[in-house]
């Protein structure tokens, strides 16, 4: 009986001996157990972005944008503001699109029927996106204004007590 095994990059057969089959029921609910817990990960990270990341995110674009309009009326053209702005609209537009490309693909992969291999597409093909998501998401928390941001900030989050 062949079963796979990740092997760094890609799954490579490994023989099983059929006195060892009672223990794929084993491995059938670790697949399990990895898949609900890569799909709650990237349904909490999805709703997070979608309810607080991305419309703080938004709230602070516009004032910044209310105030380079502001600075233009008096006649002054402040770089520093429309760069930020900028850096916002970047972050804020690969975080939006990850998510929905995530969402997407977590769509896809829900409806595998086997188990083996929606646990691996779930590793291979969802949880790809985490990453990217995460990084631009901890952008804006560096960029966001405090009073904006609904969440706890991660310098706040080291010295909680």
């Amino acid at each position: 009986m062949l079963i796979y095994q990740k092997n760094q990059q890609n799954y490579s057969p490994l023989q099983v001996s059929t006195a060892n089959v009672k223990s794929m029921p084993v491995m059938k609910s670790c697949w399990k157990t990895s898949t609900k817990k890569l799909q709650i990960e990237a349904r909490v990270m999805g709703e997070v972005a979608n309810t607080a990341i991305i419309p703080a995110a938004i709230a602070y674009q516009n004032s910044l944008i209310a105030n380079v309009k502001g600075l233009k009326e008096i006649g002054v053209d402040s770089k520093v503001s429309i760069d930020i702005v900028k850096k916002l609209t970047e972050h804020l537009e690969i975080v939006k699109t990850n998510i929905d490309a995530m969402l997407e693909e977590r769509k896809v992969t829900n409806k595998l029927e086997d188990t083996r291999d929606k646990a691996i597409a779930y590793d291979e093909k969802v949880k790809t996106y985490f990453e990217v998501i995460r990084y631009h998401a901890d952008k804006l928390e560096q960029i966001v204004d405090d009073s904006v941001w609904p969440l706890p900030k991660f310098r706040e989050l080291l010295f909680m007590k």
